[in-house]
């Protein structure tokens, strides 16, 4: 766009000047209309959550013993604030979530119902009722966030009812706790009963060999000729090795059971989810700003299209006539 084009576009918007300003007064107004009428307030509920305390410490020595018994690492992914964000937002909680009933006291009524309708989501579909639920948790009603230095996972719950949002914020949490345990308490009892196979397994090899060193003790003659020596030595070192393995087994099982103590209650919660008094959704003042600027840009390509017409038109005349 030339100098030449610019003018004309400046001299036409400072004549209309006062059509535009009227215009610009209207898109203001409209702009306030926009977010007070056509926007609903919106609340966000915090939650917070802390990992157990001790349960890293001990599901490390189990861990280092575990590899002294040649039974690999054992897993702490239960306590991970990671897998917790990712429980979180798993449609298997989100679904849970959405069949489980809920029943508050709103502006003098009683608001009841499964968090499914609670929602107001427009379709006729079941399927594709469940399918705009699960997008909404996503886009706009869960937010989960880590904190890098401290390991506190927020959980921020937005609902058009402060009181729905506290109430669903919680419940997860509750769900969280739930499916977090079973987790613990299925790898707890495989762990369990692979370490309580290995020592029985262990046990009974270390017997037979007893029975074997001590069949060999009565039934030698010679116990200073060469091959006694080395039968003696190799009866001797089986010996050890089974006992010092059965021995660390042990200490592993006792470490599983402690470990498991820790995390009977694996979800610590910092602070539950009250009812937020202040909105949060929409920015008013931001929203007004973008709505009103978007508006005032398309005010400034009317004024411009309508002079670069006026201009095409008079060149078309022009040539018409030549």
């Amino acid at each position: 766009m030339t100098q030449s084009t610019i003018n004309p576009i400046i001299i036409f918007i400072w004549k209309n000047r006062f059509k535009n300003l009227i215009l610009a007064v209207i898109l203001l107004i409209a702009s306030f209309l926009i977010v007070l009428l056509g926007m609903d307030k919106k609340y966000t509920a915090v939650v917070s959550i802390i990992p157990p305390s001790g349960s890293s410490s001990s599901m490390g020595k189990l861990g280092a013993l575990a590899g002294l018994a040649g039974l690999g690492s054992i897993s702490n992914s239960g306590l991970s604030q990671d897998m917790n964000r990712g429980i979180l937002e798993s449609r298997a909680l989100q679904y849970k979530l959405l069949q489980t009933n809920f029943s508050y006291q709103e502006n003098g009524n009683t608001v009841s119902g499964k968090l499914i309708d609670l929602l107001e989501i427009d379709s006729s579909n079941p399927r594709e009722l469940y399918e705009k639920a699960y997008k909404a948790f996503v886009e706009d009603i869960l937010f989960s966030d880590i904190d890098a230095d401290n390991n506190i996972l927020y959980i921020n719950v937005t609902l058009k009812s402060p009181v729905l949002a506290a109430m669903v914020a919680n419940k997860m949490i509750e769900y969280l706790d739930e499916i977090v345990k079973k987790q613990i308490v299925n790898e707890y009892s495989e762990q369990s009963q692979y370490i309580r196979s290995r020592i029985q397994i262990i046990s009974d090899s270390l017997k037979m060999s007893e029975n074997a060193y001590k069949k060999f003790l009565e039934q030698t003659r010679e116990a200073d000729s060469p091959e006694y020596t080395i039968l003696d030595m190799q009866f001797q070192r089986q010996l050890t090795v089974l006992t010092t393995i059965l021995s660390e087994l042990q200490k592993q099982k006792e470490l599983l059971i402690m470990n498991n103590m820790f995390t009977l209650s694996p979800i610590k919660v910092l602070d539950r989810a009250e009812p937020p008094y202040r909105k949060s959704r929409p920015k008013r003042l931001l929203t007004i700003i973008s709505i009103f600027s978007i508006f005032i840009f398309l005010q400034l390509l009317i004024n411009t299209s309508i002079v670069l017409f006026r201009n095409f038109k008079t060149n078309v005349i022009a040539r018409i006539d030549e």
